[in-house]
């Protein structure tokens, strides 16, 4: 099998069950109208090239306009997408209302992303928002949540990583200091300004919770996915935690070139917390510093 068909079946792969029945009806529909569907499979080489160069420029057309979901997310509580909340009522059921596990939905708003993810020249890739208590004082001050909101639906704002936001840097957001701990050092090399501007952050797992468990999933997360896959045709940085989960989901990334990885659990963004995936012997801190200079 050459390798165009590899990738066109790899796409296929990402699809729905019923994506994948489209897109397969499609390629045997224009085998047959040449009427020699055995001897083409087994013969054509160059036919079954020739579908899946148009299979694959299809899934592309079909990625570029996938529909972000967010924009349908209630403004009240509960707020959860009415696709996703058959899977959390499933999950949250199994737990107490104290319970880590549980998922957040009635007090804190999702945060599947952080900053401008169409453009961001690099991005990190985490397990899932984490919670506490002080999250729910954050999400109902009025601007915070006004700029929360826009983020999820992609609109343009002056602090696109609204956790560099002045106005929040306070207690009352906790977001905020997380943040300008985990970037202290890369803050030494790059305006905090610059930084809101290409820096995001896509989570594998779109919901709050103060402890993740696995077992959930929920439709939101293919857009997400979608986010990062987008990111890579542009060459962007990513920096992986909870790499084996991400590597699953997104096999790809096992040979993407600009991915790094951290070297512990810590999320600080430094020179010796920064490792490369594959075999490439560029240094990472040189990477990623020459990503923001673009």
């Amino acid at each position: 099998m050459s390798s165009l068909l590899d990738q066109a079946f790899a796409e296929i792969r990402k699809l729905t069950d019923a994506e994948q029945e489209e897109v397969a009806a499609w390629i045997l529909a224009e085998l047959e109208d040449d009427r020699r569907w055995s001897d083409s499979f087994a013969k054509s080489t160059e036919k079954l090239k020739e579908l899946a160069a148009k299979a694959t420029t299809q899934l592309s057309h079909r990625s570029a306009d996938i529909e972000n979901p967010w924009r349908k997310l209630p403004i009240e509580s509960p707020f959860v997408l009415r696709s996703d909340e058959p899977a959390i009522k499933k999950h949250n059921v199994k737990f107490k209302n104290r319970s880590p596990f549980k998922i957040q939905t009635t007090q804190v708003i999702p945060e599947p992303y952080v900053g401008n993810v169409a453009t961001a020249k690099v991005l990190i890739l985490l397990l899932n928002p984490g919670y506490d208590y002080r999250n729910r004082k954050s999400h109902s001050d009025p601007a915070f949540r006004a700029a929360l909101l826009k983020n999820l639906r992609h609109e343009k704002t002056e602090w696109p990583f609204y956790f560099f936001n002045p106005d929040f840097c306070d207690k009352l957001h906790p977001g905020c200091d997380w943040w300008l701990r985990k970037t202290k050092k890369l803050r030494q090399h790059v305006c905090i300004e610059q930084l809101s501007q290409k820096l995001a952050v896509v989570e594998w797992f779109p919901y709050k919770s103060t402890q993740f468990k696995s077992g959930c999933k929920v439709p939101s997360q293919q857009y997400s996915f979608e986010l990062v896959r987008q990111a890579m045709s542009r060459d962007a940085v990513l920096i992986i935690r909870s790499k084996t989960r991400w590597l699953k989901t997104i096999p790809e990334l096992n040979t993407y070139k600009n991915a790094l990885e951290f070297s512990s659990q810590n999320a600080a963004i430094t020179p010796n917390n920064l490792c490369v995936i594959n075999d490439s012997q560029i240094d990472p801190w040189d990477l990623l510093l020459s990503a923001f200079k673009e």
